[in-house]
């Protein structure tokens, strides 16, 4: 970490002038654990040492007639040699041939192994601890960040103008996956990229002697985006996986986002980060505070007002797919890949959302001076905030009894903002949040007696009162529905999916209607399909009439001399001030 600060006259008593800059570099390296990885002998197909392990997994038999004639044709068997409900593995004393069980001897050869299981194992770490795990801190995690400021200051006619500018861009890539979704092993480093930026505005004035105006502008800007991939990644169809057209994966990433899907085992995951997910924030912000001394009255009013835009996006939306292996079919998480069953198959499609909403307040306080020794603020504010929306209006509702006239043939309850009867942030906005503050301070004056020894000389101890109603919103996140159709598509999760396949179902070989990649729709589109996007759901929360929610805090605490009571909050704590937001 290194960096420095400068300062000084820009015009001598009148302007002034401070910069400063930090920057960090950092390398961590990153410990992946203790991961239980298939032994050298079973990634050439030998699992003879895992029959305990399938033996007591209770799953070790072919799932459907498709899958058991699929496995014939790959080991060129005469049809029925394998047959539906046949055990996959058994001791070589009561397994001798295909017909008596899969695999004799344990060993699943590579002409049995699914066309995309070769090019998975070689992303397989092999074991180099003495325990039987593989473990490495060798891949490091590093962060590169470069923040610097700067803030100008000069007197004027009408008060002390400041100016203010942050900019903070960093980098971190990280050797595995972020938190969720992802490589556990080494293979697919990702990176997470942002820049903060700040800018104020402000006005300090004073007029005559006992009033101050301070009025405050300042714009917020953030952007986050994580999950990308620091080196190109191969197509699916160079993977093994089957066409669109036959039951494969349809590359909704796009070419600039190919990669592998992501692959899970019992533990570990295998496979690129399974969607990059960018976010920009804005805010712009207006406030003015007024203050008046009136005799032994502070008078306080004011306002503030925000405009929030937040826009989330994943432009790669689980896009290249993600399949699961248990070891519900073969008894073995390992074996169910090779053979190319899978237990659970999502994709998606890219899908954002331009969110929205806004605040506005007003207050007015006044701090009494009742007493030297006793003060009273109490004051009002009222407030007002929305829940989110989205821009385009692309985030549903469901609302029983609605029918949508932005898409008629919507499902009945199926609802848009804009549709009669559906407010544009959900909830109709209230206009009535109205929080009253109040605070006592007091410091006891007792000259003599047993209260002086508790509490001291004038001035040594205090005791504060306080309450406040605060209204707030809730997160965005916790109201919208993301991808949600006809605008976007997260298909889960397929029946018996098969792995190269998988929208083909290896029970019946039924192969699912392949909907990606999902169309452009305009609003009061007629001719949309909604059988491809069900079963679908959505978020009711807010309803219509939802009230805005609120906290209340009531502080208590007491000083003495330099021993302190801390307040004791019956609800959260806060300063009891109208002015406090």
């Amino acid at each position: 970490m290194f960096g420095g600060t400068f300062g000084g006259p820009i015009v001598r008593n009148k302007a002034f002038f401070f910069v400063d800059y930090q920057g960090t570099r950092q390398i961590v390296g990153v410990d992946s654990g203790d991961i239980l990885v298939p032994t050298a002998a079973d990634l050439t197909g030998n699992v003879s040492d895992q029959a305990a392990t399938i033996a007591a997994s209770g799953s070790n038999a072919v799932n459907g007639t498709y899958f058991a004639n699929l496995l014939n044709t790959r080991l060129g068997l005469p049809a029925g040699t394998i047959y539906s409900g046949e055990p996959y593995f058994a001791p070589s004393s009561s397994c001798t041939t295909n017909a008596q069980c899969v695999f004799p001897n344990y060993i699943v050869p590579k002409s049995a192994w699914d066309p995309v299981a070769a090019n998975t194992i070689a992303l397989i770490p092999p074991i180099n601890t003495p325990t039987g795990y593989f473990s490495t801190s060798a891949y490091p995690a590093t962060l590169q960040d470069d923040k610097w400021a700067v803030r100008i200051d000069g007197n004027s006619r009408i008060g002390m103008i400041s100016g203010y500018y942050h900019n903070d861009p960093w980098n971190n890539p990280q050797p595995f996956n972020p938190g969720y979704g992802g490589s556990t092993v080494p293979g697919f480093p990702n990176n997470t990229v942002g820049k903060a930026q700040l800018l104020t505005f402000a006005i300090s004035t004073p007029i005559g002697g006992s009033m101050v105006n301070q009025f405050t502008a300042s714009y917020t800007h953030n952007t986050n985006i994580t999950g990308l991939s620091t080196k190109p990644g191969p197509t699916l169809s160079s993977l093994g996986f089957a066409a669109p057209n036959a039951g494969g994966l349809y590359e909704e990433a796009g070419s600039q986002y190919a990669n592998w899907p992501e692959v899970h085992f019992n533990n570990y995951t295998l496979g690129q980060f399974n969607s990059i997910i960018a976010q920009y924030d804005q805010v712009g912000q207006l406030q003015d505070d007024f203050s008046k001394i009136v005799g032994t009255h502070t008078i306080k009013f004011g306002g503030n007002y925000h405009a929030d835009q937040f826009w989330v996006g994943h432009p790669n939306n689980g896009g290249n797919g993600g399949l699961y292996f248990n070891g519900s079919e073969t008894g073995f998480d390992f074996a169910d890949m090779l053979v190319g069953a899978s237990d659970l198959f999502f994709q998606g499609a890219a899908s954002s959302l331009s969110l929205r909403s806004y605040y506005i307040g007003l207050y007015a306080e006044d701090g009494w001076r009742v007493r030297p020794n006793l003060t009273l603020n109490y004051g009002l504010r009222w407030e007002t905030t929305p829940y989110w929306s989205d821009s385009h209006s692309r985030n549903p509702d469901l609302i029983l009894g609605l029918q949508s006239t932005t898409f008629p043939t919507a499902p009945a309850g199926y609802v848009f903002p804009g549709d009669p009867g559906v407010p544009k942030h959900f909830a109709n906005t209230n206009y009535a949040n109205f929080g009253p503050r109040i605070g006592i301070a007091y410091s006891p004056n007792f000259s003599n007696g047993f209260l002086h020894s508790v509490f001291g000389d004038t001035g040594k101890s205090s005791i504060r009162v306080g309450y406040g109603l605060y209204y707030t919103n809730i997160e965005g996140a916790a109201t919208f529905n993301f991808a949600a159709p006809p605008y976007g598509l997260f298909y889960c999760c397929g029946t018996y999916p098969l792995y190269s396949a998988p929208f083909i179902d290896r029970q019946n070989g039924a192969v699912a209607a392949q909907p990606f990649p999902v169309p452009p729709v305009q609003k009061g589109a007629t001719d949309i399909n909604w059988a491809n996007f069900e079963p679908f759901g959505g978020d009711v929360s807010p309803l219509r009439n939802s009230p805005s929610p609120y906290s209340e805090h009531l502080d208590f605490s007491i000083v003495i001399g330099t021993i302190i009571c801390p307040p004791r909050p019956l609800y959260g704590s806060n300063s009891a001030d109208a002015e406090g937001k």
